[in-house]
């Protein structure tokens, strides 16, 4: 039988959970706002020594993925997005550093204003629809996941921003490539940039064949079995004469639009 104080007593911890959540919040805003100031003194240091931006950059990166036991990338990401939260995204600012939004929902808020940011730098859109952006975006974040707030507020900036986001397709599309890197004993890294539909299709399709055998799986029975569907769009494969074999199958071999050595049609990734 359950005594009252069972229930007191979850009800409390409940309440303190939540309290902390929000508290942690709060260290992580002021911590975003120490990133952003920092950021200034970096543009101050660059004004002085311009011939040396990249060094200067490169060291504070550094200096700060050791202090804070950090991958550089992590850290010039949050640089990044804690200088839009804190300069451009008052009301997300606002939010985060009273604990009402997690980091993790501030950073997805800052990431998907890209398209609305930039058509209001190219002048294609009013400044104002960035408050609505922030609005829109915090009914959600203010409620629900990080992972649910990255979907709506990515709906939100295409509705405010269409043409930069159609703008930003078209470049996302030339730029999809595929690339080789060996990685020793015979092995090989083969990675793709390619439309996430079509990218998150394929591993699912290779997910369910590697389960559905209980033996060693054939990697190049899965790849003909996979591209023989006729639901899955074939690769469409045009090698330049000028390239021999032995060269395109270096470590770091690349193909792509710019490689120069595969062409990509419609949504068909091309290897």
């Amino acid at each position: 039988m359950e005594h009252p104080g069972d229930v007191e007593r979850r009800e409390v911890l409940l309440d303190e959970w939540v309290r902390t959540r929000r508290e942690i919040a709060r260290l992580e805003a002021r911590a975003a706002g120490l990133a952003a100031e920092r950021m200034r003194l970096l543009d101050e240091d660059v004004a002085e020594e311009p011939l040396h931006r990249d060094a200067i950059y490169r060291s504070m990166v550094a200096e700060y993925s050791a202090a804070g036991r950090v991958a550089k990338g992590s850290i010039e990401h949050w640089f990044h997005e804690a200088v839009i939260i804190v300069e451009e995204l008052p009301a997300v600012r606002e939010a985060f550093e009273d604990g009402r939004i997690s980091a993790a929902h501030a950073r997805e808020i800052a990431r998907a204003a890209e398209p609305v940011r930039e058509a209001i730098r190219a002048g294609q859109a009013d400044a104002a629809i960035l408050d609505l952006y922030q609005a829109a975006a915090l009914v959600v974040a203010e409620n629900d996941t990080p992972l649910r707030t990255r979907a709506h507020v990515t709906q939100v900036a295409g509705a405010l921003a269409p043409q930069t986001v159609r703008e930003r397709h078209k470049r996302a599309h030339a730029e999809r490539r595929v690339t080789v890197k060996s990685v020793g004993d015979g092995l090989a890294l083969l990675s793709a940039v390619l439309p996430e539909y079509l990218a998150v299709a394929i591993h699912d399709r290779l997910t369910q064949m590697a389960r559905a055998t209980d033996r060693t799986v054939d990697v190049d029975a899965i790849l003909n079995a996979l591209f023989r569907d006729e639901n899955v769009p074939e690769f469409d494969v045009e090698p330049e004469p000028s390239i021999e074999p032995e060269s395109a199958m270096g470590e770091g071999a690349e193909a792509g639009p710019e490689a120069g050595d595969a062409s990509v049609d419609g949504d068909a990734a091309a290897t």
